[in-house]
């Protein structure tokens, strides 16, 4: 027999070495349970738990020696026994592995075919050899224990054995299952080894589970507290060793009829320690493996009015926590509805709500358990089991259960958790978008419909006897409730928009407006209810962005409804900010103190409905007090700057996000306000105080980067938005209004980061931060350089320009390439077409170039014709091909004939030149003869008169002159003709057509696809058509030679004739540039010589300027290879001249000293940017102007103190308004002494030496 040889191999083995753990000694006390680690020898622990599984396992398979009879083999079941009991009477963990062991021994046997009644018989006796030495042991554990006083009582008063018999008890199923053996052998020694401190164990064992549901109180009481230790899930060896077997037991005992109460209400309670330490998986499969679920028998025993219902309660609501989807899958046909019912009519669910005392803690009492299941019952519900499960439990909460005969502590609580119960149901919706969208509108119309039927109670909570803090908890939750449902509607709305938007069209129903808790809210408002006012405004914060849709010609039903909902909400939304704006102002700032309060009034500023825009007008200046808007959002700036600031981007961003067109307008009027309040040069809050904080230096970079955001929206929108049926009025201007507005919103980027640095200098790239917005908004913008409205694409190019020298000069080198393409696409290659002017696109050169930081050859250049050859030159000319067609221009009326004549050296000459003139308008005759021909219902043009050839002989001026009077006569009426002859065939139009004056090229932006009966312009220059165009025209005068001329007066018509066609009626105002404005437009950068100025010292003296030497200068050639060579001859040379200009007007010495006094101080790019009020001088009599050169000085006489802190300034702004003077100043930033004492509010001297006009205006 195998297992006989087993026994051999176990024989040799060491001395000391355990048979069924990993031990080597008796002296070895170590777990092995870290795997990973290894032992002193450093022999890996894996290697020898192997090991000792493989002996493990030949013990017990040598163990059927035990079945056998015993003659032929009493030794070797003697030994087997033996050393059984020798390695379980001295070793715990033998112990552990031996009762595991028997569960796979008896597995194998089953396996290897034996004999179910023979595997039985074996089993039972085994597990009477097991009880005898048990028993025997616990005997001599309990004499050792009954002779030890109490107070010495302890584990080691009991010899190893005896101890270890209590500890095999625990493992030993057979033990276990006879309740005589525990009283007889065992409850006394448990006992007590007890009396000082509870017996703990480390591992699951099958006594844990088992004392769980056990009768007797010591036994219960010490499993509770032995799974309350436990640190980690059992194994799944261990669950089915030492907990299966036990719950399998449990539940039996409870399931059996009629209803043992008590047997009950002990599975219940026992049944929670082991939930909690079972994972998901093992509860799925496991748990639910089991005979009896017990997730179906927890809802059987629901209407069993026992006193376990609270243990009841607490396991379901564990089962919901941990495996909810399990738990409904065993509900089958069950209802949530059913189990809510059963749960609240049982009579003892009412005595636990009557017997609520005020000294009893809630956590632990039995009104906790009969309320807290319900949260996590109403988390595993989904789709439409929800809202319907909250109308019940809202009737049951905040309705029956809140009558008189409940204690007060009872009713309280549960109006909370009705409450929450509400509460939690509309934030699944609110704060899950995709819940909105996956459930139909009557999912929602039943949830708003359990807030309609409560809303007054809700407004008005009832007065409970609690503490303040706590009824302030029930009216936060309560005001929660509005909001959430207010906000519920708002974000139905949108989802439905964005739906519509994408498919056109909704499948899950359209949204509704519940008017009772509209009207409900709105009646309520009042001044002494601030929560309500704070609730209601962020209830209909969702709504921003939002806009209706066109349905010109559609019949769309889902749209039409959308459109009449929208109507609604926004009336009502109004309304709520009408009637807050009648508050007074205490109750106003209150709101403007929180941050989600005041973003949602904020917000309202951007409405597109004008009155929800005035209302919020109303409410800001109420609350600040002022009478004029733009002075309130200063006060709202300057009072609250971070949240108000937040405000502003909050709205900024969500208007950007939605794409909507109907909140941009607004959004530029609003933003162009915000943005002067901050940046004015006279009281800009940026200029007249620092920021205070990080928080503010923070809220202003995002306001920054929100705004450009927004931009870059309506840049890449505008076209889109058109497309949906915008009007086209509308389009032009506020495509005007964006360029504007991004124009001056750049122009403030030295306010913005002078503001930054001011307030955290450690900011060391604030500057490249402040420019990755307008950067990033290029890639859209540069495609406006196609407009066909001449002020918008000029105003482009002069934003674009500004924005590419800042990158070049911070070298900040981070515009996208499809940005930097599409600029040289317009200027350098020429494969953009525009209606730019060759100015324009020249400056857009030069940008690129300040960007790039080197010459950008453009297609013009690159074009230029190599210079003739001598030989070339000497050829003869061929009269019959000429190398250029004349033209009129040649032959300008205007010249005087007999000069032309008398410059001639000879008549031949003047015979030649005649005959050639004479081809020519007979070649052009007979091409309009050729083209009139082909044209349809057009009378013939007449035939020029081609003069004859003139006589060989001399010709006399005379007959010249009267030759060339009667071509130019015969050139008249032959115009005249053709005139008449177009004005003809023309088509007449309407008078509204024929009258049309000059439109903008945005006059028909987006008409394609909307208009089908009139070709629409587009907004855009088109490229592909004037391609062609170009093309076919470069190929005919290959062909044919240069086209012909039409006459003046017939290429006017024609143009005013088209144009007047293409455009509608509207008023275009030329802007008037002065020279200086022309010139404005293309000036350079000069602050490398500013700051080469400003930094000399006015006291220095000598022939070359500081920091130069004569090596500096260079001859001056004819030609420069690069712009930078240019740059690199001329700079030195005008800093020379500003430098000779400064001496002279020093040597002068007519300086006039005056006192200012400083307003504000900014840093502005690589300056420090200061505004000052001139003191003791009328305005009138101020002389200074832009690009004077002023030295300032502590010093009352600055031009003669050189010992007081002095600094030269540049005049970079005078500004006259309402009678006062302010003078801005620009000094470089160094540490200057003078700059250190100089600030707002100093006064100081200051003396104009010299103008630097003459300078700026050679470069």
């Amino acid at each position: 027999m195998e297992f006989i040889d087993g026994i051999g191999e176990l024989k040799a083995l060491p001395e000391g070495v355990h048979l069924l753990c990993p031990r080597q000694s008796d002296d070895d006390y170590g777990r092995y349970e870290d795997l990973e680690q290894v032992d002193e020898s450093g022999t890996p622990i894996k290697d020898i738990v192997a090991q000792a599984k493989t002996r493990k396992e030949t013990f017990l398979s040598s163990m059927r020696i035990l079945a056998y009879h015993k003659d032929g083999v009493e030794e070797l079941q003697n030994w087997v026994l033996g050393r059984l009991d020798d390695s379980l009477e001295k070793c715990d963990l033998c112990i552990k592995h031996y009762y595991t062991g028997k569960v796979w021994l008896v597995d194998r046997l089953k396996e290897e075919n034996y004999q179910e009644d023979d595997i039985e018989a074996f089993a039972q006796r085994i597990d009477e050899w097991d009880i005898k030495r048990i028993t025997r042991n616990l005997k001599t554990a309990t004499e050792q224990l009954r002779q030890t006083p109490p107070q010495k009582i302890g584990l080691d008063v009991l010899d190893r054995a005896a101890l270890l018999s209590i500890f095999e008890t625990l493992s030993c199923e057979a033990m276990l299952r006879s309740e005589s053996l525990l009283q007889e052998h065992f409850d006394e020694p448990f006992k007590l080894i007890q009396t000082k401190r509870s017996l703990k164990v480390s591992d699951y064992i099958p006594a844990v589970t088992r004392f769980l549901f056990d009768s007797n109180q010591l036994r219960c009481f010490w499993a509770h507290s032995s799974w309350a230790r436990y640190a980690r899930s059992p194994t799944t060896i261990e669950f089915e060793w030492a907990i299966r077997d036990g719950l399998r037991s449990a539940l039996q005992t409870a399931s059996l009829q009629p209803p043992q109460l008590p047997v009950i209400a002990r599975l219940w309670r026992g049944m929670q320690p082991v939930l909690r330490r079972l994972d998901k998986e093992q509860i799925t499969h496991q748990l639910r493996g089991l005979e009896i679920d017990p997730f179906r028998l927890s809802v059987d025993h629901l209407s069993i009015p026992s006193p376990g219902l609270r243990y009841l309660l607490n396991t379901i609501q564990i089962f919901l926590e941990k495996a909810p989807a399990d738990f409904w899958e065993a509900m089958q046909a069950i209802s949530p509805q059913a189990i809510m019912e059963q749960t609240f009519y049982n009579t003892q669910f009412n005595n636990y709500l009557m017997g609520a005392t005020e000294g009893e803690p809630f956590e632990n009492s039995p009104l906790k358990d009969m309320l807290s299941w319900i949260h996590p019952f109403l988390s595993s519900l989904k789709g439409a089991h929800q809202p319907s499960a909250c109308r019940f439990l809202t009737l049951q909460l905040l309705g029956r259960l809140q009558n008189s005969q409940y204690p007060n502590l009872a009713r309280y609580h549960c109006f909370h958790v009705g409450l929450t119960s509400l509460l939690q149901t509309l934030r699944r919706f609110t704060d899950n978008e995709s819940s909105r969208g996956s459930v139909t509108r009557v999912v929602l119309a039943e949830t708003m419909g359990v807030v309609s039927d409560t809303i007054n109670t809700i407004i008005n909570p009832p007065t409970f006897a609690v503490e303040q803090s706590r009824q302030e908890e029930i009216r936060n939750l309560c005001m929660d409730v509005v909001r959430n449902t207010l906000a519920l509607e708002c974000q139905s709305l949108k989802t439905d928009y964005e739906v519509i938007l994408k498919h056109n069209t909704l499948s899950h129903g359209v949204s509704t407006y519940s008017a009772p808790i509209w009207d409900a809210v709105i009646k309520n408002l009042s001044q002494n209810n601030l929560p309500l006012s704070g609730s209601a405004l962020l209830g209909i914060l969702p709504l921003v962005g939002l806009e209706k849709f066109t349905t010109k010609g559609e019949t769309n039903q889902e749209k039409t409804h959308f459109n009449m909902i929208y109507e609604h909400l926004i009336n009502l939304s109004c309304r709520i900010i009408e009637r807050l704006a009648d508050f007074p102002s205490d109750h106003l700032d209150k709101l403007f103190q929180s941050q989600d309060t005041s973003s949602a009034v904020i917000s309202a500023l951007f409405a597109a409905d004008l009155d929800t825009y005035t209302a919020a007008v109303d409410l800001i200046k109420n609350a600040t007090g002022q009478s004029a808007r733009r002075d309130a959002i200063s006060h709202l700036l300057q009072s609250s700057f971070t949240t108000t600031v937040y405000g502003l981007s909050w709205s900024f961003r969500r208007i950007s996000t939605m794409k909507t067109f109907a909140p941009a307008p607004r959004m530029l009027y609003t933003g162009t306000d915000i943005v002067e309040t901050l940046c004015d040069n006279q009281n800009g809050i940026l200029r007249t105080r620092n920021l205070a904080d990080r928080r503010e230096v923070m809220a202003l970079q995002k306001l920054w980067e929100y705004l450009w955001s927004a931009l870059t929206t309506i840049f890449d929108e505008t076209e889109a938005w058109h497309l949906r049926g915008n009007d086209k009025s509308v389009m032009l201007e506020f495509c005007r209004d964006t360029i504007q507005f991004a124009d001056f919103l750049f122009d403030q980027y030295g306010v913005f980061l002078g503001a930054v640095k001011n307030a955290d200098p450690g900011q060391t790239a604030a500057s490249e931060n402040f420019l990755k917005s307008p950067t990033a908004t290029m890639s859209a913008m540069v495609k406006w350089l196609r407009l066909k409205d001449e002020f918008l694409a000029t105003t482009l190019v002069g934003l674009v320009s500004k924005l590419l020298r800042r990158l070049g000069v911070m070298e900040v080198t981070t515009v996208k390439p499809d940005a930097l393409s599409f600029i040289e696409g317009v200027a350098v290659n020429g494969t953009i077409k525009t209606i730019l002017t060759p100015r324009e696109k020249a400056e857009l050169v030069r940008s690129l170039e300040a960007y790039y930081k080197k010459p950008v050859v453009t297609a013009s250049t690159a074009a230029l014709k190599k210079q003739s050859s001598i030989t070339a030159f000497a050829k003869p000319s061929d009269v019959s091909s000429p190398s250029h067609t004349l033209s009129d221009d040649e032959f300008d009326d205007d010249l005087n004939d007999q000069t032309l004549l008398e410059l001639s050296s000879s008549v031949e000459f003047n015979k030649a030149r005649v005959a050639a003139e004479a081809k020519r308008k007979a070649e052009k005759a007979a091409k309009m003869q050729f083209l009139s021909s082909t044209l349809k219902a057009r009378p013939p043009a007449p035939k020029p008169v081609v003069p004859p050839r003139p006589k060989d002989d001399a010709t006399s001026v005379l007959s010249f002159r009267e030759k060339r009077e009667r071509e130019k006569e015969a050139k008249k009426k032959r115009d005249a003709v053709e005139l008449a002859r177009l004005k003809k065939s023309m088509s007449t139009s309407g008078v509204g057509e024929q009258t049309a004056e000059q439109g903008s090229g945005l006059k028909g932006i987006g008409i394609k696809g909307k208009d089908h009966a009139v070709p629409a312009d587009s907004m855009m220059v088109s490229s592909g058509s004037e391609s062609d165009t170009e093309s076919e025209d470069e190929l005919d005068k290959e062909l044919f030679g240069a086209k012909p001329k039409k006459p003046d007066a017939v290429a006017a018509y024609e143009l005013s004739k088209k144009q007047s066609l293409q455009q509608q009626p509207i008023k275009k105002v030329k802007r008037q540039r002065s020279i200086r404005d022309m010139r404005a437009r293309l000036s350079p950068d000069l602050s490398s010589l500013h700051h080469s100025i400003l930094s000399w010292d006015f006291f220095a003296t000598g022939d070359l300027p500081p920091s130069s030497g004569r090596t500096d200068y260079s001859l001056v050639s004819n030609t420069f290879r690069t712009p930078g060579d240019y740059q690199s001859t001329f700079e030195p040379l005008l800093v020379l001249e500003a430098w000779q200009g400064f001496q002279a007007a020093k040597d002068e010495g007519s300086f006039r000293p005056f006192e200012v006094k400083v307003m504000t101080r900014l840093a502005v790019d690589t300056w420090i940017e200061f505004s000052t009020q001139p003191l003791g001088i009328l305005p009138k009599d101020f002389s200074m102007g832009e690009g004077d050169l002023v030295l300032f000085s502590s010093s009352p006489k600055p031009t003669n103190d050189k010992n007081a802190p002095h600094i030269l300034a540049r005049v970079c702004n005078v500004n006259r308004k309402s009678g006062k003077l302010e003078v801005t100043y620009r000094v470089n930033p160094t540490n200057n002494k003078f700059l250190s004492n100089f600030g707002p509010g100093t006064e100081t001297w200051g003396a104009k030496i010299t103008s630097l006009t003459p300078v700026e205006l050679c470069c």
